[in-house]
């Protein structure tokens, strides 16, 4: 009774492992968010600013920084983004295009 137990157990385990999705590298890259065209930005002030932080306390420290920013500030970020997400749109519908071209022929 054991011994189909744990086959029961492996087996659900083993439908439970997803199967990561290989990566076509002529994909446009994704969009940037607000925050993290904010993050990249300002990122090395932090870190001048505070030398002895680590990796994950600059980007606590962006992110808090990022939530007391007012919202006219953000503006511009935000503005960079949408920028940003119609650049990724517009490369999309080209690469979709050249895929079903390259798939037809």
């Amino acid at each position: 009774m054991s011994g189909e137990t744990t086959r029961a157990a492996a087996a659900a385990a083993q439908s439970r492992v997803r199967v990561k999705k290989v990566k076509d590298k002529d994909a446009p890259k994704r969009p940037q968010s607000a925050y993290m065209i904010f993050a990249n930005e300002n990122r090395s002030r932090v870190k001048a600013a505070n030398p002895t932080m680590r990796f994950g306390e600059i980007g606590n420290q962006l992110g808090i920084e990022w939530q007391r920013l007012p919202l006219a500030e953000k503006k511009p970020y935000e503005e960079k983004a949408a920028k940003d997400k119609e650049r990724y749109e517009q490369q999309m519908e080209a690469y979709k295009k050249d895929k079903g071209a390259r798939q037809e022929g």
